[in-house]
Formats: structure tokens, C-alpha cells, sequence
């Protein structure tokens, strides 16, 4: 009875290896290297072919996958430690301050009433020193020539029936004077009059003039075509000053003269001169 073949330890001679699988298989409890037995089942006895009774080439898999580590890691909780989304109240309420206060006496600190000195505007005194319209003559006017007289062509007077007509440009003769006594008095005088002019041509003028003592001064001039037109009256105010004079002396020397002069072409050149007022101030 031939020897029954007991398959030895199983040859892996395939090169077929088992799989390892890819999907992690659970821990198995069973130990490691525990091989299940070798089937003991010959084959028929009376089989008289030489084919001897095959041994399981497939071997028992020793399963190669490793004791997985768990392949779902240790979670590391997505829900993150929350930061309470309630701060820590700042408390809205302020510390209290007392709500009686330290009490103001009723009774106010008194203002001294007493107001602060107004420094008072220096008196202004204003005195009439001349109020002149020719309708008696001269009035007090020194005519200086031939080129000045009194007219009666009253159309050519601002008032009344008669006026100075000054004429051509013969200096003194061309004008007239008149002198003003007790000025010290005074530290500013204001002239007005009105005047008329015929014929004068542009750029010629008439002037108002001041002697305080030291010789002639001119205190205005008008031009024609530029400080009046022919053939139409005009008004001027003059202020002089004393200061203007000497800086330094607060007011007049006590005798002054005042000067209305031509600067014309000739003859036929005229300025008409009426209603003339002189005021003094002093302070």
C-alpha cells in the first residue's frame, strides 16, 4: 500500500503573493502566525495514476496587511474650543458719580460793577471863520491885479448876483488874498466853495494856497478835464492840517493867509469863484 504523501510544509513557490488590501482591515484577534492545518483528505486509494494526490499549492494566507493603525486618525474635533462670543462685559454702567453735588453756593461771587474806564474822545471845537458870497463887494479879499475882479454875471454865481472871476496865469495878479488872524487857536481848518469855469483848456488849473508865516504853500489844485469840465459848477472841500505844515507845532501861527490863484492860458481862460466857508477846529 504505497505510503501515504503527507504534504510537507507548504512551498510558496507562486509568484502570485497574497494581496495586501488596500482597504485597512480591521485588527483580527485571532494572533499572528496561527496557520490553519493542512487537509489530511488523500485522494481516492485506488487511483493507479501517477498523478499522486495533490497537495493545496495555495498556501493558507498569513495575512501580510500589518495590524493596521487605524486609519481614521484620532480626530481632532473640528469644533474648534469656542471663544464664548460673550466678551466679558465692560459694564455699561459708569461708576456712579455722586448724584449730590458738591452744592455751588447760591449766593454768586458778586462782579465788582465798577466798568472799565472809557478813555473820553478829545472836545472838538468848531468854529465859523468865514462865510463869504460876494454880494457886498470884496468881503474882506484882497484882489491882486489886473486878472481879478468882482462879476456880476450871475450866470456864472452859484448864488446871488455876484462872484470873483479869477483869469489867465499872471501869478498874484491872477489872484485873490485874505488873512485870518488868531489861528494858534486852531489845528485844522476846512474850505469849501463852489466855482465855475469857462474856456479853460486841459491841464490848465487853479490852485488854493496857505502862508503860515513862511511863505506860500500849496494846499490843492484842480485841473481841468480832470477835477472838473467847462461850462458846469462844481463843489470842493479842502481840509488843511496844521500838522501837514509843521509836523511838530500842534497848531497855526497865529496870523495865516489863505490864496486862490489861476493857472490858465490867457484871458479868455476863467474860473468863477462863490459861496466860499472857512471853518476852524481845535482841540
Amino acid at each position: 500500500m504505497p505510503s501515504r504523501s503527507t504534504p510537507g510544509p507548504v512551498n510558496n513557490t507562486s509568484s502570485t503573493t497574497a494581496p495586501t488590501y488596500s482597504t485597512p482591515v480591521p485588527t483580527i484577534s485571532t494572533p499572528a502566525n496561527t496557520t490553519m492545518p493542512s487537509r489530511s483528505t488523500p485522494g481516492p486509494v485506488n487511483n493507479t495514476s501517477s498523478t499522486t494526490a495533490p497537495t493545496y499549492s495555495t498556501p493558507v494566507p498569513t495575512y501580510s496587511t500589518p495590524a493596521p493603525t487605524i486609519s481614521t486618525s484620532t480626530p481632532t474635533v473640528s469644533t474648534p474650543t469656542p471663544t464664548y462670543s460673550t466678551s466679558t462685559p465692560t459694564v455699561s454702567t459708569p461708576a456712579p458719580t455722586n448724584s449730590t453735588s458738591t452744592p455751588t453756593n447760591s449766593t454768586p461771587t458778586p462782579t465788582v460793577s465798577t466798568p472799565a474806564p472809557t478813555v473820553s474822545a478829545p472836545t472838538t471845537t468848531e468854529t465859523l471863520l468865514e462865510d463869504t458870497n460876494f454880494e457886498t463887494g470884496w468881503e474882506g479879499w484882497v484882489d491882486g491885479g489886473n486878472d481879478v475882479r468882482v462879476s456880476n454875471f450871475n450866470q456864472y454865481c452859484k448864488s446871488g448876483q455876484y462872484c470873483i472871476r479869477l483869469r489867465d496865469n499872471s501869478g498874484e495878479k491872477s489872484s485873490i488874498t485874505k488873512q485870518f488872524e488868531g489861528m494858534d487857536r486852531y489845528s485844522k481848518l476846512k474850505v469849501d466853495f463852489d466855482y465855475y469855469s469857462r474856456g479853460m483848456h486841459d491841464g490848465n488849473d487853479f490852485f488854493l494856497e496857505i502862508n503860515n508865516g513862511n511863505g506860500w504853500l500849496l494846499a490843492e489844485d484842480w485841473i481841468t478835464g480832470t477835477d472838473f469840465e467847462n461850462n458846469r459848477f462844481s463843489e470842493a472841500t479842502v481840509q488843511i492840517l496844521s500838522a501837514d505844515i509843521y509836523p511838530s507845532v500842534p497848531t497855526f501861527n497865529p496870523t495865516i493867509k489863505l490864496r486862490f490863484r489861476c493857472d490858465a492860458k490867457d484871458n479868455d481862460t476863467r474860473i468863477y469863484i462863490d459861496d466860499i466857508t472857512i471853518w476852524g477846529y481845535s482841540y
